[in-house]
């Protein structure tokens, strides 16, 4: 079986690859940078990327797509409230594409549940329904103890708690129970197809 993760440079996504891969998945990254000067979060993605593949024992090719375009279209356009609801569904549609491309049967997140206000159960089911993809959620029954055990087994731990700049565009007070109905509507103010379009033709590839 073949999947593509989201992968950010936090603890949970690594670990999430690293479980699928040790269930024999081939895994394949995707990082969507949100940082506002490219390229900023790109070393520690790779270092990710090294020790899982040591971890794990295979290889993962790891595309690397600047998601500040993306991002910007949606804060100037949406209502701040749902940013992080629609940045997901942005993520999904974009890791489907590539996993289309590349064979994948399904996206992998590192999601454990309420940790943030995308990952509260009526956000996930909303974020699901921007794609028709299977998304795989290996860490979403674990506590964040369970996770970080993990991370420090595969030597991704101290990685993944160096500095980062942190998303510039997380809104004061994000909705943590969204409806679909306004995640469609606030979508009509924005080219989903065509920020999806430019997304995936930025990307670069590491094999």
């Amino acid at each position: 079986m073949k999947g593509v993760l989201l992968l950010s440079g936090g603890i949970d996504s690594p670990v999430a690859g690293y479980v699928m891969m040790n269930q024999g998945w081939d895994v394949i990254a995707v990082s969507m940078d949100s940082a506002m000067e490219e390229g900023t979060s790109l070393g520690k993605l790779l270092s990710l990327k090294e020790w899982i593949e040591a971890a794990a024992g295979r290889p993962m090719k790891l595309y690397y797509i600047p998601h500040k375009g993306t991002m910007g279209e949606v804060t100037k356009n949406c209502s701040p409230t749902f940013t992080c609801v629609l940045c997901k569904r942005m993520m999904h549609r974009i890791a489907a594409r590539i996993a289309q491309a590349e064979g994948a049967s399904a996206i992998i997140t590192g999601d454990s549940m309420g940790q943030v206000a995308s990952q509260t159960l009526s956000n996930i089911s909303i974020e699901d329904n921007a794609e028709k993809m299977p998304v795989i959620r290996p860490l979403i029954g674990m506590d964040k103890e369970e996770i970080i055990t993990i991370a420090r087994e595969a030597g991704t731990f101290d990685i993944s708690i160096t500095d980062a700049p942190p998303c510039p565009f997380v809104p004061r007070m994000p909705s943590v129970k969204s409806s679909l109905r306004k995640i469609l509507a606030e979508e009509e103010k924005i080219d989903v197809g065509r920020l999806v379009d430019n997304a995936v033709a930025a990307a670069r590839v590491f094999q």
